[in-house]
């Protein structure tokens, strides 16, 4: 059985076991929804890495299972890509929201034939995480050291991540691919929410509504930074001179 250290991401799909018990084939619809968005958010964010010219590495892997999706990869960045997109494809493919945790550590598995093994650290403190996260999100365990990894990727300027009142970081839920498409997601969640209004699921959706302003506030910090980042790349070129003659 093959085994090191990994990052593990376990998701939940919040309602769907409920929805599963309750109206099988509406179910069996919205999951094939579901994966089928999922499959094309996935390719966009490839092409638009590839139109950055941003390295293209191998993807992590994927386990979809009932209302439980399992993201397992050596590499954090590429598990908060692949951990946004499931929840991109939740929200707009199939209206639902997540709750989850990613963690670290030893992680072991083997597949052959009819048989799937698992033996690991990581999904069993991110599973505990995930009854942490309490809101609709999916936090990064600051124990097994992935909220510590994380704050090394801010320089690279990607709205991967963001910070929560709580002091808790959780992976940003939406996948941006313009400046434009923040709005496309303020609008769907006022749409997606309306239903919910006086029941008991409304706060879950009032928090996720009150992410929007936070990856705004976060774009305007990133963008800031990208500014000083260019400031100082020039700097150690040369070109200060030329700067300060603009």
């Amino acid at each position: 059985m093959p085994s090191g250290d990994r990052y593990v991401a376990f998701v939940d799909l919040l309602g769907f076991s409920e929805l599963v018990t309750r109206d099988w084939d509406n179910a069996e619809k919205k999951y094939k929804q579901f994966i089928d968005l999922l499959d094309t958010v996935h390719r966009g964010a490839i092409e638009s890495k590839k139109s950055r010219g941003d390295a293209v590495t191998s993807d992590p892997d994927l386990v979809i299972a009932s209302d439980s999706v399992m993201v397992v990869g050596e590499h954090l960045p590429q598990v908060l890509d692949m951990v946004q997109q499931v929840q991109t494809a939740a929200l707009l493919g199939i209206g639902m929201l997540v709750r989850g945790c990613i963690a670290f550590g030893k992680h072991a598995h083997s597949s052959a034939a009819n048989r799937h093994s698992v033996v690991s650290v990581p999904l069993v403190l991110a599973v505990e995480g995930e009854k942490r996260a309490h809101h609709p999100r999916v936090i990064l365990d600051r124990a097994s050291g992935v909220e510590a990894s994380a704050h090394s990727l801010w320089r690279e300027g990607l709205p991967r991540m963001l910070e929560c009142d709580d002091g808790l970081l959780m992976v940003q839920p939406f996948t941006l691919w313009n400046e434009f498409d923040l709005a496309y997601y303020e609008k769907e969640l006022d749409r997606l929410a309306a239903p919910y209004k006086k029941t008991k699921h409304a706060q879950k959706w009032d928090w996720m509504c009150s992410v929007v302003p936070r990856v705004a506030t976060l774009l305007d910090e990133l963008r800031e930074l990208g500014e000083e980042l260019e400031g100082e790349r020039r700097h150690e070129e040369g070109h200060w001179e030329d700067d300060l003659k603009s």
